[in-house]
């Protein structure tokens, strides 16, 4: 797990932590967009939401 600063770009592929107020889970960034379990498919990361870290996921092509 590679802790966020939420200023360095995230890799293509990885599993989020986010930290939203009062509670934190789980999202996967795939090519720019979020894919939340609770927010749905999201150009742009839920705004109240912070990335506490990553585990970047290799794709073998």
């Amino acid at each position: 797990m590679t802790k966020a600063d939420n200023t360095t770009p995230l890799p293509q592929l990885c599993l989020l932590k986010l930290l939203l107020p009062g509670y934190s889970h789980w999202a996967v960034y795939y090519k720019g967009k979020y894919y939340d379990p609770e927010f749905g498919l999201l150009e742009n990361r839920y705004p109240k939401a912070r990335v506490q870290g990553y585990l970047e996921i290799f794709l073998e092509e």
